[in-house]
């Protein structure tokens, strides 16, 4: 995501890729020195639209492996016509709340407590995603 009309640089899939590498190493790490994949959720935004993304290209069999407009920031930012920033901040904002909770859970909560958390968590991100992706989507249908 961009903050700039036009973009200075554009890294692609290379660049995402790259970029993922780079943070889910010391993701991984985390979760094997503590032992506890509750860390995971550290990604948990990313992960919901990303995962529910699939889901729905899957359902309407599209190939997966196409290039696509059809992750939620990117419905905010070109059907809502959101501005790329607030799209970007409601999405740091968000990750920002969960990680706060992640934290919180992990040094107050037993297994269960933390077992629990993740579950509500991805569940309450997976309703929200999908009511507004659709919301969004049936929008522009009745406005087409």
């Amino acid at each position: 995501m961009n903050f700039r009309k036009k973009a200075l640089c554009f890294a692609g899939d290379v660049g995402s890729v790259s970029m993922a590498f780079s943070l889910i190493f010391p993701v991984m790490l985390l979760i094997f020195t503590t032992g506890n994949p509750l860390f995971i959720l550290l990604f948990g935004v990313y992960g919901v639209d990303t995962v529910l993304t699939i889901v729905h290209r899957l359902m309407k069999r599209e190939n997966i492996f196409e290039a696509h407009r059809q992750h939620l920031f990117q419905y905010l930012a070109n059907e809502a016509q959101w501005p790329h920033v607030a799209v970007s901040a409601l999405y740091m904002s968000i990750q920002l709340l969960l990680n706060a909770g992640i934290y919180f859970v992990w040094k107050n909560g037993d297994a269960t407590t933390q077992c629990w958390f993740a579950i509500a968590s991805m569940l309450l991100l997976g309703a929200v995603h999908t009511f507004v992706k659709f919301s969004i989507i049936r929008r522009q249908q009745i406005g087409a």
